[in-house]
């Protein structure tokens, strides 16, 4: 049944799979069994659903993307880089060596999701 599963939304991981919902399960609300789709990777699910065909048709239902889905939107760009360099800013100004090697971690770890692609996750 996964071979009919499209690739996760959110991640691009094909580590996807169906997942049975127990009613009897203490941690769920449901009054009758189940089914749900969950990403192995990044753990995205698409809700209960009451019978496995649901539950794909569900998890394959996607909306077209405006613009390249490979691209980050440009507002996101944009504060992503303004908290880089506000981040630059702070850690030019503290005298503190444990400042500063966290805020260039943080400055490095932005830098790189500016460059992520779909598929990189």
């Amino acid at each position: 049944m996964t071979d009919e599963l499209k690739p996760c939304p959110l991640c691009g991981s094909t580590s996807v799979y169906l997942q049975p919902v127990d009613p009897d399960d203490d941690d769920l609300s449901y009054d009758t069994e189940g089914w749900r789709v969950m990403c192995y990777a990044c753990t995205c699910r698409v809700g209960y659903k009451k019978s496995i065909d649901n539950a794909i048709t569900a998890w394959n239902n996607r909306v077209e993307p405006i613009g390249n889905p490979d691209e980050i939107p440009e507002w996101m760009r944009n504060k992503i880089e303004s908290e880089i360099n506000s981040l630059q800013n702070w850690v030019n100004d503290t005298m503190y060596p444990d400042n500063q090697y966290a805020g260039n971690l943080a400055i490095e770890k932005l830098q790189d999701v500016l460059l992520l692609k779909r598929g990189d996750v």
